[in-house]
């Protein structure tokens, strides 16, 4: 643990490693996804009046804020180089698409073997397509989104790593063109009609949010923001937290204005008291946010097993009411929790990892390197985690 002044503070981290705060930030975020579609499943499946806790989806106000900060930081060695547009996108790719394909195709499989495990889903050949492309497309019922639900924000992410690294292909500094085009797509939303292509729910006041979080991060990697760097910067991320968590956002706009300007305030102040939060930051944590992507898209698999067990419990025992559905949301966190860090120790990161690998033969030693990778996860698993 390193010496901690706090009267005479240092400047603010330059991201030469993991900034801890942001991947907790990254464990919120996945959390409030999961609150929410815990809710979600409470009223779906047993209180038809009960209301979900909406705030669940500031979840995603927090990512998209977080990917416009850690693209930029991440980024910049890469904007130095000819090609870094191209690695920029390759290892977008290898960090979204491996997974999120497999969980379309599980899904898939889970609609076709168990309709009744996929309540919301239905299904049309265009509309399966264009969830493996990240295209918006409408299902059988008219609604847009992907077989896999929670795919929708990955359209989201995918409009914006595609901006980020046309900018870097004509050599500009990426703002420079994220900026107008995400401030452009916001307005056309407010011309948008009625019944208009899918791919054009694209054009959203939610992209802005990548925006908030890429404004921050230039701020934060040019020094302007060091003054500020103290321990008192963890009252503005309180007060973030607090509006995300209770605040209600009625409207797209008034979410981009509540929610997203919240989530920068929340980041902002935790990146600033970086050094500080440090020390206290749960081990724990910081492991739920590195496999964050994970338990975004496992519990959408662990949520209906959760609603069956309850239905069994409630229909077994006393138990009802508030009871039942704090044991219910209980179980979901727990158990999508769960689940994702196997995910992420076993599939994800060694997936990710032979994806990445440059050296000649990389790929060719996967069936050599899988096992030994596969053990270090499932040793990492069995670990207290402090």
């Amino acid at each position: 643990m390193r010496n901690i002044r706090p009267a005479t503070p240092r400047p603010a981290r330059r991201a030469a490693g993991p900034i801890r705060s942001v991947q907790v930030l990254r464990a919120v975020a996945a959390l409030f996804v999961v609150g929410f579609h815990s809710t979600v499943l409470w009223r779906d499946k047993f209180a038809p009046a009960a209301a979900p806790w909406l705030n669940g989806n500031a979840g995603v106000d927090i990512f998209f804020v977080i990917s416009g900060f850690i693209m930029i930081v991440s980024s910049r060695r890469l904007a130095s180089q000819a090609d870094g547009w191209r690695r920029f996108m390759k290892l977008r790719l290898i960090r979204i698409v491996p997974l999120y394909w497999l969980a379309t195709v599980l899904k898939l499989v889970a609609v076709i073997a168990v309709p009744a495990m996929a309540l919301h889903t239905s299904l049309t050949p265009w509309n399966s397509i264009a969830s493996f492309l990240f295209i918006p497309a409408r299902d059988g019922t008219g609604h847009i989104r992907p077989v896999f639900d929670a795919g929708w924000t990955l359209s989201f992410e995918m409009l914006f790593y595609m901006v980020f690294a046309t900018a870097m292909f004509f050599r500009l500094a990426p703002l420079r063109l994220v900026a107008p085009v995400m401030l452009a797509l916001a307005l056309l939303a407010l011309a948008r009609p009625a019944g208009a292509a899918a791919f054009t729910s694209l054009a959203s006041p939610l992209v802005l949010e990548f925006v908030f979080g890429a404004v921050l991060a230039q701020a934060y990697i040019s020094g302007a923001l060091d003054r500020l760097a103290a321990p008192w910067m963890i009252l503005p991320a309180i007060f973030g937290l607090l509006c995300v968590t209770f605040v209600p956002a009625d409207g797209i706009w008034l979410r981009v204005g509540l929610w997203g300007s919240a989530a920068t305030l929340l980041l902002l102040g935790c990146v600033l008291a970086e050094r500080w939060l440090d020390p206290v930051l749960p081990r724990f944590f910081e492991w739920i946010g590195e496999a964050s992507y994970s338990l975004y898209l496992v519990h959408g698999f662990v949520l209906p097993v959760i609603g069956i067990l309850i239905g069994i419990v409630i229909a077994r025992t006393p138990l009802h009411g508030a009871a039942a559905e704090a044991l219910l949301v209980t179980l979901c966190m727990a158990a999508s929790t769960a689940a994702a860090l196997v995910v992420y120790e076993c599939v994800e990161a060694p997936v990710t990892a032979w994806l990445r690998a440059e050296h000649p033969g990389g790929r060719h030693s996967f069936l050599h390197e899988a096992p030994r990778k596969l053990w270090t996860g499932i040793r990492r698993l069995a670990l207290v985690r402090g």
